[in-house]
């Protein structure tokens, strides 16, 4: 579709997530200093 989104972290740590509609979709953000 074109869509982009931008995320900004600022403290250092690993984020795991998932989609809510497909819960087997997963991923991780590390994020270091």
């Amino acid at each position: 579709t074109g869509d982009t989104f931008s995320q900004t972290f600022t403290t250092a740590g690993t984020i795991e997530y998932f989609c809510a509609i497909h819960p087997r979709m997963t991923g991780k953000i590390v994020v270091t200093p």
